[in-house]
């Protein structure tokens, strides 16, 4: 199992006084086959988890006081998550294999929950304004899950059990 803590920008305002910016850590001899990539800028806090083959998590994060924790378990699972604003937060975790989910946050105080189960599921979740909160749960194969919130305080719980499902919300 891979586990990378990114804590860095607090630990470099404490001891320099500075505040840190961009950090990309790509593949490595280290991390192999399993893909890892996290950018940063602000106050953040990012961590991964991965234990298979194929993996793949992107997190991308901008602004102050931003929480990622990702966990892949399996093989072929693709996770793509953004968060920019502040006080937002996400929570993923896929297990399984060929799970796929593309996670966007823009504003503050808002709330991704996800968890994948299964082989080739599918969540598309799009935050864009404040306190909204979103929460997909998919235990089972081929379901897809799309939840798109552009308003203040919407709130949106998705769960899928078994195969072939589909669910739609969007939220204004």
């Amino acid at each position: 199992m891979k586990t990378l803590r990114y804590a860095v920008p607090l630990l470099a305002l404490l001891f320099t006084g500075l505040p840190a910016h961009a950090a990309d850590l790509a593949p490595s001899a280290e991390l192999p086959p399993s893909e890892l990539q996290i950018v940063t800028d602000g106050n953040v806090f990012a961590e991964v988890s991965q234990d298979g083959n194929g993996n793949d998590a992107r997190l991308g994060q901008q602004g102050s006081m931003l929480y990622g924790r990702v966990s892949q378990i399996g093989s072929n699972n693709q996770l793509s998550a953004s968060q920019s604003g502040s006080f937002n937060y996400i929570g993923a975790r896929q297990s399984g294999e060929s799970n796929v989910a593309a996670l966007a946050q823009l504003g503050g105080k808002n709330e991704i929950s996800l968890i994948q189960q299964g082989v080739s599921n599918a969540a598309f979740v799009t935050q864009n304004g404040n306190f909204n909160r979103a929460q997909v749960e998919q235990t089972g194969n081929f379901n897809r899950a799309d939840i798109q919130q552009y308003a203040t305080a919407s709130s949106a719980v998705v769960r899928q059990y078994g195969d072939r499902n589909l669910a739609t919300v969007i939220q204004y």
